[in-house]
Formats: C-alpha cells, sequence, structure tokens
C-alpha cells in the first residue's frame, strides 16, 4: 500500500472518530447547522476513500458477503431517488420533494458511514480504536446527564437552554435520545471487558475501563428515567445471556443477570405509578399510532415518501390530540414503514438480515474468543436498538443514527475478519 493510500486510512478513521465526538456534543446533531457539518465532513471521507480506491490494484474485488449488503443499500438509495423524483403515478411518488431529498440526504450520510467502516478498517486495531472512542464517549455524555442531575440544571451546558417542553439530558435535548446512545453503548462495554479478560489481554487493569464505563452508562441509564430505554436495554441483556449460556461462561452469566435484574427492577420503580394509577402512560403515543397506521393503508406498497410524515399526518390526526404538531410516529420502525412502504421497508430488511447472518455465522465459527465477544455486543446494540426504535423515535438524532451505522459497519467488518480467517484455515487445511 503506498503511502497515500495510508494518509487516505488515516483521515477516515481520523474523520470518523471526530465525527463520533461532534454528533453527540452538538446536542445531538439535531440542529441543521450541526447535522450540515456532518455530512459536509462525511462528504469529504467519501472523496478521500474514492481517491484511495482509484489507486487501489485492479485485481482487488470485493468479497461476496459485503456486495450482498452494498446491492442491498444501492437498491434503498434508488428507490428514494425514485420517490423523491415522483416519474409516475404507478411508481414510487412522495407527497413533499423537499422533506424527501432531505431524508435522502440522511439516509446516504448513514449509508456512507457504514460503507467507510467496511471498506476500509480492515484490521483489528482499527476496529478496537473506533469501539473505544464509541465506549468513552458514552461514558463523558453518561458522567454529563449524572452532574446534571447533582446540579440541577435546565440547560444544556449551563447556557443551552432547549424550547419549552423539551427535557434534556446530558447533552441531548431528549431523554430517549440520551437513552439510545447508552442502550448501544453499554452492551459493547461490557462485551469489550469481557474480550480483554478472555483474551487476558495486557495489564490487569485494562478490562476495568470498559467495565468502568458500562457502570457509568448504566447508572446514567436508569436516572434519565426513560422506560423504553430500560426495556430495550434489557433486550440486549436477554441477547447477551444467550450468547454467554450457549458457552456455558457461569460467571459472565451471572454478571449479566445482575444487570438484567437491576434493569429490571428500575423498570418496576418507572411504571410505579402506571401501576397504582396514578399515571396513564402511552395515551398520546397510541393515538399518534392509529393514525399512523391509517395513513400505512393508504399507500402501503410505495408509502406517503421518505421523510414525510409530519407533512401528511395533520390530515389522519386524531382530534385528541389537539392542534399540536406531531413531527413523528413515536416508534421509528412504524415510521419507516408508512413513509417506504412495503417494498421499501423490505430492502431495508434485506440489509439488515444479511447484517445478522453473516455475525451469527461468525459467531459460531470464529476462533478467536475476544473478535466473538465483540461481535456478540454488537448484535445485543443491535437488538436493543431495535426495540428502542420499535417504540420510540430513538433515531431522530443524526448523533445516534450515525453512531449504530458506525457500529453496524464494525461488527461487519469484524465478522468478515472472523468468517475470512476460519476459510483461510480450512483451505490450508485441505492443502496439506
Amino acid at each position: 500500500m503506498s503511502a497515500f493510500q495510508n494518509t487516505c486510512d488515516v483521515v477516515i478513521e481520523g474523520g470518523l472518530i471526530a465525527l463520533l465526538v461532534f454528533a453527540p456534543a452538538c446536542l445531538g446533531a439535531v440542529h441543521p447547522l450541526a447535522f450540515a457539518v456532518l455530512q459536509a465532513a462525511m462528504f469529504v471521507l467519501a472523496v478521500a476513500w474514492a481517491m484511495k480506491a482509484g489507486l487501489r490494484e485492479t485485481s482487488a474485488s470485493t468479497p461476496g458477503r459485503r456486495r450482498v449488503a452494498t446491492v442491498c443499500i444501492a437498491t434503498f438509495m434508488v428507490y428514494g431517488l425514485v420517490q423523491w423524483l415522483s416519474l409516475a403515478s404507478f411508481m414510487p411518488t412522495t407527497a413533499s420533494g423537499y422533506a424527501t431529498r432531505v431524508a435522502l440526504g440522511k439516509a446516504l450520510t448513514y449509508a456512507m458511514a457504514f460503507l467507510l467502516v467496511v471498506g476500509n478498517l480492515r484490521r483489528r486495531d482499527q476496529l478496537r480504536r473506533i469501539t473505544t472512542a464509541i465506549l468513552c464517549i458514552g461514558a463523558v455524555i453518561a458522567l454529563l446527564g449524572l452532574v446534571q442531575i447533582l446540579a440541577p440544571m435546565d440547560s444544556i451546558y449551563w447556557w443551552w437552554k432547549p424550547e419549552d417542553g423539551v427535557r434534556p439530558f446530558g447533552p441531548y435535548m431528549s431523554k430517549t435520545h440520551f437513552a439510545g446512545y447508552m442502550v448501544m453503548a453499554i452492551p459493547l462495554a461490557l462485551c469489550s471487558a469481557l474480550a480483554q479478560r478472555e483474551t487476558k489481554a495486557s495489564g490487569r487493569w485494562l478490562p476495568i475501563l470498559p467495565g468502568a464505563a458500562a457502570a457509568v452508562m448504566l447508572l446514567a441509564l436508569l436516572f434519565c428515567r426513560a422506560p423504553e430505554g430500560i426495556v430495550a436495554f434489557l433486550v440486549s441483556s436477554l441477547f447477551l445471556l444467550i450468547f454467554a449460556g450457549s458457552k456455558n461462561h457461569a460467571k459472565v452469566k451471572n454478571i449479566f443477570g445482575m444487570v438484567g435484574a437491576a434493569g429490571l427492577i428500575a423498570l418496576l420503580w418507572l411504571l410505579a405509578p402506571t401501576i397504582l394509577g396514578n399515571a396513564v402512560v402511552g395515551n398520546e403515543k397510541a393515538l399518534i399510532w392509529r393514525g399512523a397506521v391509517r395513513m400505512w393503508r393508504n399507500s402501503p406498497v410505495w408509502g406517503v415518501g421518505a421523510g414525510t410524515f409530519a407533512n401528511v399526518f395533520p390530515a389522519y390526526q386524531n382530534p385528541a390530540l389537539g392542534a399540536a404538531d406531531v413531527a413523528s410516529a413515536s416508534s421509528d420502525l412504524l415510521q419507516a414503514l408508512v413513509e417506504v412502504g412495503v417494498v421499501g421497508f423490505a430492502i431495508a430488511m434485506a440489509f439488515f438480515t444479511t447484517w445478522w447472518v453473516q455475525s451469527i455465522r461468525a459467531w459460531r465459527l470464529g476462533k478467536d474468543i475476544g473478535d466473538r465477544w465483540v461481535i456478540a455486543g454488537g448484535m445485543a446494540s443491535a437488538a436493543g436498538m431495535f426495540a428502542l426504535g420499535l417504540f420510540t423515535s430513538c433515531f431522530r438524532a443524526p448523533a445516534n443514527a450515525f453512531a449504530f451505522a458506525v457500529v453496524l459497519g464494525v461488527g461487519y467488518s469484524l465478522a468478515e475478519l472472523a468468517l475470512d480467517r476460519e476459510s483461510e484455515e480450512k483451505r490450508q487445511a485441505v492443502e496439506e
């Protein structure tokens, strides 16, 4: 590899880490200016990738496993482009060309984050640095959230006051968005600690660092009082228990059992007012879901257009909701189904199915115990985020969506390394 290609690798890796820091630090990157910076930086990294690819040897080819995921991403982007252009009534059309164009730009940003990781970060030390960056960022914003509790504040960073009705936590304007980052990062931290312990990494203190990060993030998740986040964390804990139980790791099962028990107790504590009848949780959300289902029934195949939920929903809004503007369906999965229809949703699910199949195969066949634990952490994070996305709109925060795309890329790339190593060992055994 040439010096220029090495420079491109350093730029891409450093750029991704810098953006992982920038996105949650800037209010979850929900502010248009913050997201514009994120998109511009991703464009620069994409150019660096293209320049590096231009110098690649012609004999190099994309592995078949990666090609399937790339085709799914490209197909989804083409589908969104057809929606935006609205070429004919019998093809996918959108209710708002501007909203779909914005949504398409966001989808392209997250897709590029995944592809940059998978296409460039092909060494374990690179993937380890990206994972460590996510854990450190999660621990820092968790500490900020805890400080916010100890020193009651109604402003982020002590000076930025959000709009009326918004309940910030840490650097996020929504406690649900904050919980999303914790749900994604905690399983990775736990499994990183276990990976270093199982592989007897140099220095006894090394596994303590991700373990401490996991403890801080779990504490912040409990205190942010987001019931959906705790439910999602319990789902990810269940996946980790399944992975640990399949290999008879008694100590590991005890750890995850205690962590899950703490989450369950916290959930019961949060839901106590509802159980006692002092509060009604979910009534507004249920009304939004019913309206969203009516929207989907109006155009089940093609959808109403990516990013157009807020534009179309007023026509289906229940009078009980009043005149309040409803910006999302309070469910990422339901909103995706409404906006892109069955066809677009199926394309997206094909990508995630490919990711899951690759990860499970690598977890089963991989020989490196450290890789297997990190892959398991990635799958647990994905399970938790899907559970959270079923009941909330946590991916509306670009910081969460961007970091999740990077986590998927790390898991996919690490799984490729494990499967390639397994295939190479089998080939050598046959030759011998």
